[in-house]
């Protein structure tokens, strides 16, 4: 079956030609491509190389870099960590970082807003990320003009946003943020990641809500990662999607996509097992389903230039 990765990213020094030939042999059609550590720029390169395979997206770099430089810095152990906003410095920067944002998307180069991370944990050596080094609030103005812009310019924002670690408070703050702009499509990378449950209230809540699937059912990089043991388990003995995540795949189809979230070399080393994987688990649902979350869902939210 078609697939189209709903999370992708490169770096400076990724070898596109060789992505590239990864997706296609894991039979990937379509990639949504955000950029960490490096600058749109080349995700525009890269799309200009292969403009069926790639979607850009904006903000990854450049806005995430405005939330680092206006936050509360400091450097426990030697990690660095970005808190929160300053008032004075986006008093003095805001319009500017709009203005960025506006021309990025008057370009009509890209398909939406992110990856942008609120709360985020790190992936181990070898990943700037190490800990708990992003903790911006999802209900803060900033946020909510972000929000207001891309419902206005009808493109969806990707947010990482973790909540293992204060579920009610950090959950409390993102449904009073996707309420306050309801026509902002956003989407939950890896669904958070939280419990079926967790997940089925927040899309009974927010119909502008959606969310990306991550298949960490095998051994791959990604799921000998320590931080990633939060991510719940989808099956159980001999591979059979749990029944609870059986259910909110068929009622929440039209909201859910494949989100490979692939970076590194090693990590699209395992791109082919990540699709496989995917595959073996829609192949367990119905076809109307299966269809949605392998590609329809997310052509409809990027597939159509606006």
């Amino acid at each position: 079956m078609e697939l189209i990765d709903a999370h992708a990213h490169i770096t400076r020094l990724t070898d596109l030609d060789a992505v590239a030939a990864r997706m296609r042999d894991a039979h990937i059609a379509a990639a949504v491509v955000m950029a960490r550590e490096v600058r749109e720029d080349r995700i525009l390169e890269f799309a200009r190389r292969r403009p069926r395979l790639v979607w850009p997206m904006f903000g990854g770099r450049v806005f995430q870099r405005a939330l680092q430089d206006g936050s509360h810095k400091s450097s426990p152990g030697g990690i660095r960590h970005y808190r929160g906003f300053r008032q004075d410095w986006w008093r003095r920067h805001e319009r500017r970082v709009f203005s960025a944002l506006d021309a990025a998307l008057d370009s009509g180069r890209f398909r939406g807003i992110g990856e942008i991370r609120l709360k985020h944990r790190g992936c181990g050596r070898g990943v700037p990320e190490m800990k708990c080094d992003y903790d911006f609030e999802p209900d803060h103005p900033v946020i909510l003009r972000l929000l207001e812009v891309a419902a206005r310019r009808r493109v969806p924002v990707v947010f990482h946003l973790e909540v293992d670690d204060d579920a009610p408070g950090r959950l409390a703050a993102f449904s009073r943020a996707l309420s306050s702009c309801a026509r902002a499509r956003v989407v939950w990378a890896h669904a958070g990641p939280c419990p079926p449950a967790t997940l089925e209230r927040m899309l009974a809540r927010h119909a502008n809500l959606h969310g990306e699937i991550q298949p960490l059912t095998r051994n791959t990089y990604a799921a000998r990662v320590p931080m990633l043991r939060t991510f719940p388990a989808l099956t159980g003995p001999g591979g059979r999607l749990l029944p609870a995540w059986h259910e909110l795949f068929e009622t929440y189809a039209d909201r859910l996509m494949f989100g490979a979230d692939c970076r590194t070399p090693a990590e699209y080393g395992h791109l082919a097992v990540r699709a496989e994987d995917m595959r073996g688990l829609l192949a367990q649902l119905s076809l109307r389903a299966a269809r949605r979350i392998a590609h329809v869902t997310a052509e409809r939210l990027y597939g159509a230039r606006r």
